[in-house]
């Protein structure tokens, strides 16, 4: 039986697995990968007098993956069927064919297959990652990536301000401003991020809508304009291989931390980007104060995709950066209401 819920089941030993496994949970809530109500990890969440096994079972039927903690003492307690817990957790998830992601604490290592219960063996054909205390938000980062679902590729951008773009779409549309955007992608396609056939170059000419400065234009920033200011390791993409980016260009991190900024004069700012299976966390921020934090996540790579957008800061000089709290980000274009 495949997963038909949305839930996360962690298994784990209680003896020396506690602390770092209500880390994990703990990590997933605040990363939004789930609701604390849609993990399970504890039996004492079980019924007294309720059929344990039976239970167990129900739990992991509603989850869309499990996530087994192995510690140093996991592996003597699966190897002793009529007190473990942990071995009928991870049977019940291996049985109903759950997606099973072995997670390795405390410095222990996936037993070879021969000293598991057979029952037990194909986790050893499962990816193991190790999950250390010195690099827990990196480690927990690829954990995620095998979870799926419960994400909101847009992140914490609100249905409000969704609707807003729409709605200054449609506006534009019927001006006949925003028809097409160049090499004949419509700004459907422009603003959810579909990958172009070729190199979109905005047009720096186009009239805002709403809240203009002085010169009423968008003009757009480059990643590689010398004005933008990167801190810690950046990759650098360019060239005909990178057409999927603004004008073939992008600048790329994975390290949490890293940050860019930008400084303007203008009214508003709008952010583009990539979102992907490997993105996570941006927090954004103007003038110094936290406006938000993007969730960039996308269960396949979008480029060219506007993540923030703002028109109404008082005219005058600001300054838009951005901060990466985990996965990857790409800073491909900024756009500018001058």
């Amino acid at each position: 039986m495949a997963a038909k819920g949305n839930k996360i089941f962690i298994s784990y030993r209680r003896e020396d697995a506690a602390d770092i496994s209500g880390r994990i949970r703990d990590w997933l809530v605040q990363t939004k990968r789930a609701a604390r109500d849609d993990i399970f990890m504890d039996v004492t969440a079980i019924l007294p007098g309720a059929d344990f096994l039976q239970e167990i079972e129900k739990a992991i039927s509603q989850c869309r993956a499990v996530v087994v903690v192995i510690s140093p003492s996991w592996l003597n307690q699966v190897n002793n069927p009529d007190t473990s817990y942990v071995r009928l957790e991870a049977e019940s998830a291996l049985r109903q064919n759950i997606p099973v992601i072995p997670v390795l604490v405390g410095g222990a290592q996936m037993p070879p297959a021969e000293r598991l219960p057979e029952s037990l063996r194909p986790l050893t054909r499962r990816n193991a990652r190790q999950v250390r205390a010195d690099s827990f938000d990196y480690d927990m980062d690829w954990v995620r990536r095998g979870l799926g679902g419960g994400r909101n590729p847009l992140g914490s951008l609100s249905k409000g301000w969704v609707a807003a773009v729409s709605a200054v779409a449609l506006v534009a549309l019927g001006l006949g401003v925003l028809s097409q955007t160049p090499q004949g992608a419509s700004i459907v396609q422009t603003l959810h991020g579909a990958a172009p056939t070729a190199t979109w170059t905005p047009t720096p000419t186009i009239t805002p809508t709403v809240n203009t400065g002085p010169t009423g234009q968008v003009v757009t920033i480059d990643d590689a304009n010398p004005g933008i200011s990167y801190v810690g390791t950046w990759t650098s993409l360019q060239g005909p291989t990178y057409a999927v980016y603004v004008d073939s260009t992008a600048h790329t991190t994975t390290e949490a931390g890293g940050a860019f900024s930008y400084t303007f004069k203008g009214t508003g700012v709008t952010f583009i980007t990539t979102e992907g299976v490997d993105y996570g966390h941006t927090a954004i921020y103007i003038d110094g104060s936290l406006v938000t934090t993007l969730d960039l996540y996308a269960s396949s790579q979008q480029n060219q995709v506007v993540v923030f957008n703002t028109t109404n800061l008082a005219y005058g000089t600001h300054t838009f950066s951005g901060d990466v709290v985990d996965g990857r980000l790409t800073v491909d274009a900024l756009q500018i209401n001058e």
